[in-house]
């Protein structure tokens, strides 16, 4: 299992370098990277880092899941809307765990959506309470793959690139509430996988400019 302490940090971003701007430059330089330096921020998992927004938040699961949850709407309410979210899954989260406690379902890159839950869940765009309209994925449990490929993650690394087809079902009233799509890049070699069910802007593009310890 991954320890947490040396699995998930959220770090400061560091100030870039105006000593090769003109004299005249440095000032306005300065002030706006100083601007842009504290709008973003890293976040760690298993030595990849990812610079996003500052207003993102990061909540680690315990170290059985092994799951990090980004949350992009600050200050949202689940009690009142779905809140947008990205995960960031370790070796428990795709081999599975040999704890007793374990639940979750083991992930099949390729072969079927990322699903952690053993039961069904409920639409990620709805409020929690909204427990009849549910999750599913067109074809069955295997899903219907919209495209497969590989995607850069930083220098020297590459993901398996998947987005799968899903779909919110109102069982009350038995019809398709939503459709979206939910990407996942898979790390075999680093055993890490990122989801995202949100098209969350500005994610793919820093997955792509990652950095690695």
């Amino acid at each position: 299992m991954t320890a947490w302490t040396t699995a998930a940090t959220v770090l400061s971003v560091p100030l870039a370098a105006a000593s090769t701007l003109p004299a005249s430059a440095v000032s306005s330089a300065t002030t706006a990277t100083s601007a842009s330096a504290s709008a973003a921020k890293t976040i760690s998992f298993r030595g990849m880092r990812l610079t996003v927004p500052s207003k993102w938040t990061a909540h680690k699961s315990d170290t059985i899941w092994d799951l990090l949850t980004v949350q992009t709407r600050p200050g949202c309410d689940r009690k009142k809307t779905g809140c947008p979210y990205f995960s960031i899954g370790g070796p428990n989260m795709i081999h599975g765990s040999n704890d007793p406690n374990w639940i979750g379902e083991r992930y099949n890159p390729g072969r079927a959506p990322f699903h952690p839950e053993t039961s069904v869940m409920p639409c990620r765009y709805n409020r929690q309470s909204d427990i009849d309209d549910l999750e599913r994925f067109p074809g069955g449990y295997k899903g219907k793959t919209v495209v497969s490929g590989h995607r850069q993650v930083g220098k020297g690394h590459k993901a398996r690139y998947y987005e799968w087809a899903v779909e919110c079902y109102d069982e009350k009233k038995k019809r398709v509430t939503r459709k979206f799509v939910q990407r996942e890049w898979y790390l075999r070699k680093e055993k890490i996988v990122i989801v995202d069910g949100f098209n969350t802007p500005g994610l793919a593009d820093a997955i792509k400019r990652a950095t690695w310890n």
